[in-house]
């Protein structure tokens, strides 16, 4: 993503050269240079957004319950897609591992993403809490119909998302399940607490 960036500002700095060497001679490059770096500068500040959103500066700073506050506010203003978000109380000042942290952030991203594509749901309940097993579980609970007809409750097809998820996840020794039913979809990703805690 550095370098990605740094690639653009470096065509951008070249085509402001090539402009200011062509400046005295009539033509329609001119036009046609002023656009390119329209472009490039609109990718730069979406490389920029996007650089934010994959790590924000504030789950380093503040953990993982503040990021993922930041973050529902953030999606729910984007989709209007009503969230609801519930902290346990002894997690609110617990801070994880980062590469934890990081790990259910995407979760978390990964989860609202594929609910925003397919659940066409009007609710979400996230919650972040510690089980009775010592089980630190996130859990992403929707009340689309994207499932409707699937039947039950049982596993249905992944796409590579949700397998995506559950790969990360076991580098903690953690687990995830997706479930569907008539009122929609849960996701459950359960990490053992007592291994990971800082």
């Amino acid at each position: 993503m550095n370098s990605a960036a740094q690639n653009l500002l470096a065509a951008s700095l070249e085509l402001k050269l090539a402009a200011d060497a062509l400046s005295r001679r009539n033509g329609p490059w001119h036009e046609h240079l002023s656009r390119i770096r329209d472009f490039i500068d609109r990718t730069q500040k979406e490389i920029r957004g996007v650089s934010y959103l994959l790590h924000p500066p504030m789950l380093d700073e503040a953990g993982l319950p503040n990021a993922l506050h930041w973050f529902v506010d953030g999606f729910q203003r984007r989709t209007n897609i009503r969230l609801e978000l519930r902290i346990g109380h002894a997690l609110r000042d617990l801070r994880l591992p980062a590469e934890v942290e990081m790990a259910l952030f995407r979760v978390a991203q990964e989860a609202l993403a594929n609910v925003h594509r397919h659940a066409n749901a009007s609710t979400v309940r996230l919650s972040l809490d510690m089980d009775e097993q010592g089980m630190l579980e996130f859990r992403v609970e929707d009340d689309g119909t994207a499932a409707a007809g699937v039947g039950g409750p049982d596993p249905i097809r992944e796409g590579v998302g949700i397998s995506g998820m559950r790969e990360r996840l076991m580098a903690f020794e953690g687990t995830l399940t997706f479930r569907v039913s008539g009122q929609g979809a849960t996701l459950s990703a359960r990490v053992p607490l007592a291994q990971q805690a800082a």
